[in-house]
């Protein structure tokens, strides 16, 4: 992968945490995910994703993961 990039982790509420990175660093792009299992909820954004895209002064790239969700089992 050619370019800059940066990879954190951060505690505390997602949205505020990547508009405060935005902030920190000098940020051209950020890319956040959406997912949707079906018609309807292809419409909607999470909160974060939304938050986001309200807030941010840069680019903001949404990816779509149309594969299907996994269900989780504990044990």
């Amino acid at each position: 992968m050619t370019g800059n990039y940066l990879t954190e982790v951060r505690h505390g509420d997602a949205s505020q945490q990547i508009i405060a990175m935005e902030q920190e660093y000098d940020t051209d792009l950020i890319v956040v995910g959406k997912h949707g299992t079906n018609f309807s909820e292809d419409l909607l954004l999470g909160s974060v994703t939304k938050h986001v895209l309200a807030e941010s002064q840069c680019d903001v790239l949404v990816v779509a993961d149309d594969r299907p969700a996994v269900d989780l089992v504990f044990a």
